[in-house]
């Protein structure tokens, strides 16, 4: 027991020493002071993107990183640039771009030998003013910054934040023209070391937020949509990160699908026409997949409008496409990691840097969540609505509307119309029912009042129809005393007993005598000089069995009460 103590004692010491004398290897400090003279006159952020500003996914996270920046330190300025290593063709490009990238371009009349790879450290003269900080997006930018060995300076001190890598990337730098070597990757751990000037291994200043490969869900993904798949085509133009996903894919695909036949095109101004001819005729059982496809007039003799034209409306083959694409494009989708949380980890990660942390005391963060995002209007076209239900955790991006809201100013512009129609239509048809209504009703009203005129003409009574606040609407009356007894209204009558006008107030049915002498004096007992007159008072009730007027009847007895006077 004793000797197996002494054994790991002598292990820990061996261990100690070998840390301790390791020649090369730079003493750093946890902290990170930015208020030293290096420092002093350094006010920015420098966002670095590999990719061009067309590439979406990683332009859209600059943006997103830049806002979390300025929500926390809204005094401090930020800078995006780009690398744009996928519209790279030859080694001046190259240099070109990475020099306008760190924002300190060079004379452009400078001689540039094809093979003078080292001439990019040109950026990182001591004159130039240092950023506060350093944030790569992408694996190429650091993948050739630190590949720089005798040039980078005092620039390699700089805090670097590796943003949305990959956890291993290649040795080599990446050189237009020249395949990368994908056989042999170091882990990003690995990847902070570089060779200085003096031939000894430094250290950059150096933490990361890892994405993890989404290429196996991926993959997974486009099984349930084509279960009988026998061909992936993987197309894109060729730089570091397309080759990495080549390697990647063909890797995922030995373990989760052999039988599936793989193939890589990369695009050159040789291939790209072929290649969207042969791709604009649906092929069974095929699917073709890309990192970040760009289709540009300068790989095609025709022009990017053409291109564009071609790809969006007439490219039927199934597309996908690992990276978030512009939505009018047509492909189907992918599983992608959260662009939202990668940029909130690096801005906390900012946050411990600029509060003196140093990033290489920092661990390697890692984005966790991530979704299936796909393209509605591509997943419409190639029918696969239905498998996409099948699927969890999905986001549609370019959402096709419904019919409805797609027209609905159209839509409720006509439903006003024929509003408008109906209501004219049935307005018109009602009236002309009402004047048809009126018209028979009159008729027959005519008809009724003539026959009735012929009655009571012929009759000794008067009819008199009078609506409930006693206002005379229709009378048939002759021309003599009788006719005269009743006015315009029954209740200012001078001849109509005021008893009789409370029964009729009173919607009391009437049917009794009244004495009218020459004089106009009402009288139920005098029987001098009289007129004798029955009246009969009847209320006229509407639909609800209301009172609604009343009709009187009033009829001369004068001879028969003389007869019966004389008897």
């Amino acid at each position: 027991m004793d000797e197996r103590r002494q054994y790991m004692k002598t292990i820990r010491f061996l261990f100690l020493l070998l840390f301790c004398i390791q020649p090369g290897y730079a003493q750093q400090s946890d902290k990170f002071d930015l208020n030293t003279q290096e420092y002093a006159d350094s006010n920015y952020i420098l966002i670095i993107s590999s990719f061009s500003s067309d590439i979406s996914w990683s332009t859209s996270l600059a943006k997103k990183i830049e806002n979390q920046v300025y929500a926390n330190f809204p005094s401090l300025r930020t800078v995006i640039s780009y690398l744009s290593i996928d519209k790279i063709s030859d080694e001046p490009s190259l240099i070109a771009s990475f020099r306008s990238a760190f924002q300190v371009g060079t004379s452009s009349d400078s001689t540039i030998e094809r093979d003078d790879y080292k001439r990019l450290s040109s950026p990182f003269k001591k004159e130039y003013q240092k950023p506060l900080l350093m944030i790569f997006i992408g694996d190429e930018i650091l993948q050739n910054f630190r590949t720089l060995e005798d040039s980078i300076g005092d620039w390699g001190s700089i805090p670097v934040i590796a943003c949305c890598t990959s956890d291993s990337i290649s040795s080599e730098a990446f050189v237009p023209g020249k395949n990368l070597n994908y056989k042999s990757l170091i882990s990003l751990k690995d990847a902070a070391f570089f060779t200085s000037s003096k031939g000894k291994k430094d250290k950059l200043n150096l933490t990361a937020v890892i994405e993890p490969s989404n290429i196996r869900k991926s993959l997974e993904m486009i099984q349930v949509f084509y279960p009988d798949l026998k061909e992936i085509s993987y197309i894109d133009a060729y730089y570091p990160r397309s080759a990495y996903v080549e390697r990647k894919i063909r890797q995922e695909l030995k373990q989760l699908a052999p039988d599936i036949k793989f193939k890589a095109v990369y695009l050159t101004p040789y291939n790209t026409d072929s290649l969207l001819m042969s791709s604009k005729n649906s092929t069974t059982n095929k699917v073709f997949i890309t990192n970040s496809l760009n289709f540009s007039g300068s790989y095609s003799i025709l022009g990017d409008n053409n291109l564009d034209s071609i790809f969006i409306y007439k490219f039927k083959a199934p597309l996908f496409s690992l990276t978030e694409r512009k939505s009018a494009l047509r492909n189907i989708g992918s599983f992608n990691y959260s662009l939202d949380e990668c940029a909130i980890r690096t801005s906390d990660i900012i946050s411990r840097v600029l509060g003196g942390e140093a990033p290489s005391k920092i661990p390697f963060d890692t984005v966790r969540k991530g979704n299936i995002q796909l393209n509605d209007l591509a997943v419409r076209t190639f029918e696969l609505t239905k498998k996409a239900k099948t699927l969890d955790n999905v986001i549609y991006i370019n959402v096709q509307p419904t019919f409805f809201k797609q027209y609905e100013t159209e839509l409720l512009v006509t439903l006003g119309f024929l509003i408008l129609i109906l209501v004219a239509s049935f307005h018109i048809i009602r009236n002309r029912y009402y004047a048809k209504e009126k018209e028979r009703l009159y008729h027959r009203y005519i008809k009724m009042y003539d026959d009735l005129k012929d009655i009571y003409t012929n009759a000794s009574m008067s009819l008199y129809i009078f609506d409930k606040e006693g206002l005379c609407q229709m009378k048939i009356a002759k021309d003599d005393s009788v006719g005269a007894i009743l006015s315009d209204n029954f209740f200012q009558s001078k001849y109509i007993p005021s008893s009789l006008k409370d029964n009729v107030l009173k919607y009391e049915d009437i049917n009794t005598e009244i004495i009218v002498d020459p004089s106009g004096l009402i009288s139920r007992y005098s029987f001098s000089n009289k007129i004798f007159l029955q009246i009969l008072v009847s209320h006229i009730k509407d639909e609800h069995g209301q009172p609604n007027g009343f009709i009187v009847i009033l009829v001369d007895q004068s001879k028969l009460f003389k007869e019966r006077e004389e008897t």
